[in-house]
């Protein structure tokens, strides 16, 4: 199965200037943890609500004082539209990595694949390989 099958299309952008505030009320209206940032087209990072709390929480800075490009990060991991689920599953368990940008063979923004998206796909390759590390609190 190709990524291009469980992708999202109707995935969330936004704009290296837009403010903090704007990227937590797009999560929480989407319920999304991450969201791409773009520019001209071009990615040029991800914020995550982890980075939002370290960054802005964490060091003190208000929501409204904060733009996007200050938190994200910029190291921007991908996937071709054309990859198989399980190389992709595995590329972001070894990378803990929650979710990836979906490109297309002009290098084009077309999707993002998460791990909730790879969870309940029926052909996923790493759930073949049982694991003794993942308990259920009681």
């Amino acid at each position: 199965m190709l990524i291009k099958e469980i992708m999202d299309v109707n995935f969330e952008i936004i704009a290296p200037d837009d403010p903090i505030s704007l990227l937590a009320d797009r999560m929480l209206k989407r319920h999304c943890s991450c969201i791409i940032v773009v520019k001209d087209d071009r990615l040029v990072g991800v914020i995550t609500d982890r980075d939002i709390a370290l960054h802005c929480i964490g060091s003190g800075y208000g929501f409204t004082d904060v733009r996007a490009e200050a938190v994200m990060s910029a190291e921007i991991l991908c996937c071709d539209e054309m990859d198989n689920i399980g190389d992709v599953a595995r590329n972001m368990t070894l990378n803990k990595l929650r979710l990836l940008a979906v490109l297309d063979a002009k290098k084009k923004l077309v999707g993002t694949v998460s791990l909730g998206e790879l969870a309940v796909s029926d052909n996923w390759s790493i759930r073949e390989q049982p694991t003794d590390k993942a308990h259920r609190l009681v």
